[in-house]
């Protein structure tokens, strides 16, 4: 058995580029350890960089961004993990019997289809890292029937001998999903529960290491984020997968991570097992950290954090939340605002770190 992480990323950094050369910082500095089987919950306010930092993982955005700094490391076999990152990258270089037959720069349209292939990436989307949005519809093909979702999808790896449609039946039993019905549909006539439960199915179906899960409850009854919660954790178990779960609400992160990643301002806050961060005994927390959860209890005295987050094309020269953070204000000698906190350190032999000076030599 491996004593690998099934995934480590290392000082992850993104930015966009902007009109007039600017960019805009986008994921600055985070950092977590995730294990086979285990669940990781990544919580903060919205726009704190939830999405992007999942996003940077598989190269996936929208908009041309810059890997500036980083390693993610995934395990590809039991003794080895792979960089997924090229921002070690500035030009594509191809050879064939010693000839360079291709060469073209970072800038260039051919630059990320040949990075993908050269780092695999193409293979491990969908295949080994399978990642569930927010909206379903946002992901499902609406001129495609729920079958053919089946059979675009699942990669023959995961078939174990079977046909789609035997797969598929399986997958759809097994999340409640009547299979006179779904298969023939369309996204647009399904309930936005019943969506839910098709992604999660070919997630099942698809066999890979790690499920990126993207506010998966969001717009859903109480009722069916129930459903939504219960299946995850039993193809979680079934199968010893790794989760991550990317959320802002700190009730449903509780309910299921092993480990919790608390992020602010496109920067790690405090990451650690989730029995040390959520315990309320626990001194060694960050204020941001504190703030989430006396929210969630109730006991926060607004029932919200007061100001704003800093904008991401914004200079820090301190801590990122010393302008919201209640112990700055109250404690004199901390020069929070000045003074960065120091970044965290190896997560395998220290598990739980905090970026706050209140706990830093």
């Amino acid at each position: 058995m491996s004593c690998l992480p099934l995934l480590q990323v290392t000082n992850l950094r993104v930015v966009f580029d902007l009109q007039h050369g600017s960019q805009k910082r986008i994921i600055d500095d985070v950092d977590f350890v995730l294990n086979k089987g285990e669940i990781l919950g990544i919580v903060g306010e919205s726009g704190s960089g939830k999405t992007q930092t999942v996003l940077a993982l598989l190269g996936i955005h929208i908009q041309n961004p810059g890997v500036v700094k980083g390693e993610i490391k995934f395990q590809i076999s039991d003794s080895r993990l792979e960089d997924l990152s090229s921002s070690h990258i500035d030009k594509y270089v191809s050879y064939s019997k010693g000839k360079i037959t291709e060469m073209y720069y970072k800038n260039e349209k051919r630059w990320k289809k040949s990075i993908d292939q050269q780092y695999g990436l193409h293979e491990i989307r969908g295949n080994r890292i399978f990642i569930m949005f927010q909206d379903p519809k946002s992901y499902l093909n609406p001129f495609w029937t729920i079958r053919k979702h089946f059979k675009k999808i699942v990669p023959t790896r995961s078939l174990d001998g079977l046909s789609h449609e035997e797969v598929m039946i399986e997958a759809l039993k097994k999340f409640n999903l009547p299979i006179d019905q779904v298969p023939a549909s369309y996204p647009h006539q399904l309930s936005g529960g019943m969506n839910q439960r098709v992604m999660i199915a070919l997630g099942y179906a698809c066999k890979p290491d790690v499920i990126i899960a993207d506010e998966i409850t969001t717009g859903l009854d109480i009722v069916n984020q129930v459903v939504v919660v219960k299946h995850l954790k039993h193809i979680q178990q079934e199968c010893n997968l790794s989760i991550i779960l990317i959320s802002h609400d700190l009730g449903f992160i509780s309910k299921l991570s092993d480990k919790i990643l608390v992020l602010y301002n496109g920067q790690g806050m405090e990451f650690g097992p989730a029995d040390i961060i959520l315990d309320p005994k626990q001194t060694r927390k960050h204020p941001y950290t504190r703030e989430l959860m006396e929210i969630f209890n109730e006991s926060h005295k607004q029932g919200y954090i007061s100001g704003e987050p800093p904008r991401r094309d914004e200079i820090i020269n301190g801590c990122r939340f010393h302008k919201r953070c209640r112990e700055y204000f109250n404690n004199p000698v901390l020069n929070c605002s000045k003074n960065a906190p120091t970044d965290f350190t190896d997560l395998i032999q220290a598990p739980h770190q905090v970026r706050c000076a209140l706990f830093q030599d």
